[in-house]
This record gives C-alpha cells, structure tokens and sequence, in this order.
C-alpha cells in the first residue's frame, strides 16, 4: 500500500483514540508511532489520566505504568 496516501492518519487515529479514552486502542497506537521514531510526549497520555480519574483512580496509575514504558517521565 502507497504510503504517500495520508502522513498523519496513524496520529490522527492515535490523537482520537486517546481523546475518547479508548486506551485499548490508544496504546497499540502510541506503541506504533514510538517504532516508527515519533517521540512519545508526556501530553500524549492526560486525556487518559484524567478519563481514569472519572473513572477510577487505579486507573491513572495504569496510565502512568505505560508511561514508564515508553520512558515518559
């Protein structure tokens, strides 16, 4: 498949993903963007953080778990 088709489609759906909090999705993604170079930035992962907090506050420190692995400090 042509890459030249849409650059920024994988950061689009990862930028989306994470918006709706969909971490299930949005972590696969942010995982294809760090293989492809891109560097992973802390505000990558606040959508989430703050989703989680609604949610659950396990949750954030889910978030901050797969922060550590990408080296996001």
């Amino acid at each position: 498949m042509p890459r030249d088709l849409y650059d920024r489609a994988l950061l689009l759906a990862t930028e989306t993903s994470l918006q709706l909090g969909n971490d299930k999705l949005a972590y696969p993604l942010i995982e294809h963007l760090h293989k492809e170079g891109i560097a992973i930035r802390q505000h990558y992962f606040w959508p989430l953080i703050y989703l989680k907090l609604e949610i659950l506050q396990k949750g954030i420190v889910d978030v901050l778990t797969k922060m550590n692995e990408f080296n996001v400090t």
